[in-house]
């Protein structure tokens, strides 16, 4: 593969027609920038809405814990899951 490139390289720099295959790579170049940048935003947006609802269940959990806690609310008997899991 190598040799393939470096001959390419060799014939092109031998016939002069090294500012129009410069000029078709750049042009490819210019389209796969497009898409990575398409592809960038999306899975950045992506990966923000991600840990936004991660961090969310987390701040749901805390603010419903200390609402249980202030006003002796509980859904179940802790003692019941201490000896549960003590055992």
């Amino acid at each position: 593969m190598a040799e393939e490139v470096i001959g390419t390289v060799r014939t092109a720099h031998a016939f002069g027609s090294q500012k129009t295959l410069s000029s078709l790579y750049d042009s490819h170049i210019g389209q796969a920038h497009k898409v990575e940048l398409r592809s960038a935003i999306f899975h950045g947006c992506g990966l923000g809405t991600f840990f936004f609802v991660i961090y969310s269940s987390y701040a749901l959990s805390q603010f419903y814990s200390y609402k249980t806690v202030c006003h002796n609310v509980y859904l179940f008997d802790f003692s019941i899951l201490f000896w549960h899991y003590a055992h």
